[in-house]
């Protein structure tokens, strides 16, 4: 998907607000520190990502695959950026994808996608999206960040939630979707939803935060226990979110 321009922005908040997405309250996070991962079972580097249409990733083993497995450190080339994957109950992930210097959405994005096993849908992700010079403030790349989400939601059944939350990096946002799985192109597709919402609930969060020239997706999906309460569950992403989050630094 092309970025919408600046001007288009403010249309497509209004427009995601309408289509369910509500405005919460506003929270502040503080910055903790990544624990890191346990062995990782294997590594891979996604040479073709394919998203439009019929989908088909072509993978080879990462040459990396040994160094990351021993340190748990994923390197984002020419960013000057590494992500440490931390190692957190609810999010056992044994499987890394690496897609660097993807342009499917007439953009620069690169994936790090984890998974439970190779053959899995990703559960977990860190996006990293170099944005054109036109997105020079954190409102405009944050505002494509909607957009992009109201996106995903047309012709779902999923009812988001957003709120504004000051992080480390800045003003950022958090999207809940309840009910959301792992899907062969998240975090950056249509919101696919289980099947057994009653005994087998999820609950998604994506966290949107900015630096200069780039916007960053934290995004993963959580077991929920049947009945239990929305905020509830909406804390508890949260709170996994501050760990999860923390892997991302400058080097």
């Amino acid at each position: 998907m092309l970025l919408p321009t600046p001007r288009a922005l403010i249309s497509g908040l209004a427009t995601a607000l309408l289509l369910c997405i509500s405005l919460g309250a506003s929270h502040v996070v503080h910055a903790q520190t990544p624990t890191e991962s346990g062995p990782l079972k294997s590594v891979w580097l996604v040479k073709q990502l394919s998203c439009n249409g019929f989908v088909a990733h072509e993978s080879v083993r990462s040459p990396d695959a040994a160094e990351i497995g021993r340190t748990g450190i994923v390197k984002i080339p020419n960013l000057q950026m590494e992500f440490i994957i931390p190692s957190i109950p609810e999010l056992p992930i044994n499987s890394v994808k690496l897609a660097f210097d993807d342009h499917g959405r007439k953009v620069v994005d690169h994936y790090l996608l984890l998974s439970r096993n190779d053959l899995d849908d990703p559960m977990a992700a860190v996006m990293v999206t170099e944005l054109p010079p036109s997105f020079d403030t954190p409102q405009k790349a944050l505002g494509a960040a909607v957009a992009g989400e109201r996106d995903n939601l047309r012709g779902t059944s999923a009812q988001p939630t957003l709120e504004r939350i000051g992080t480390p990096w800045g003003e950022g946002l958090d999207i809940f979707v309840p009910n959301r799985i792992g899907s062969p192109c998240f975090p950056a597709a249509r919101f696919k939803l289980t099947a057994d919402s009653e005994t087998k609930p999820t609950i998604s969060l994506s966290r949107f935060v900015t630096v200069p020239g780039r916007l960053i997706q934290f995004a993963f999906v959580l077991p929920v226990t049947p009945g239990t309460p929305l905020e509830a569950q909406k804390a508890n992403a949260r709170r996994v979110m501050e760990i999860y989050a923390a892997g991302l630094r400058a080097r």
